[in-house]
């Protein structure tokens, strides 16, 4: 080790040359490196979210949770699917295999089912919106 320090004490030009190196090559890093401040994560969920104004939830439950349900059990490549049904408001959450392989695919198939149910009560004016979950659900949540 004392060899190295002798050496660039004698060569000042070599260590300075050095320094000047390491500086230009972090601050390309710096500038070149990509930086998130809310990455995009993504866990493998989709959140199916369908109002249903002036609903009980008994009724949200029958006549929208329960047909959705019915067309994703369908898809292959779903590991869970949770679904709550509340006053006005049905929110179902598809948890995708770990291990599946397409996962945009999977996905696709999702999006196409939902939007396979037609037979929505009239309240439900629009189809209902599949969005990415951009947090993770945990395993032992109290709705299921």
């Amino acid at each position: 080790m004392r060899k190295i320090f002798e050496f660039f004490i004698r060569r000042h030009l070599v260590a300075n040359l050095f320094v000047i190196m390491i500086v230009l090559l972090g601050l390309g890093a710096v500038f070149t490196l990509k930086r998130d401040i809310f990455p995009t994560v993504d866990f493998g969920m989709l959140v199916i979210q369908t109002p249903y104004p002036g609903a009980a939830p008994e009724d949200v439950e029958l006549n929208v949770t329960n047909r959705i349900e019915d067309e994703l059990k369908n898809v292959t490549g779903i590991d869970r699917i949770t679904s709550v049904s509340m006053e006005d408001y049905s929110s179902i959450t598809v948890t995708l295999e770990p291990d599946v392989r397409d996962a945009e695919k999977v996905k696709r198939e999702v999006r196409d089912a939902v939007a396979g149910v037609t037979d929505f009560p009239d309240a439900v004016t629009e189809p209902p919106p599949c969005s990415r979950s951009t947090t993770p659900s945990s395993r032992s949540s109290r709705w299921e």
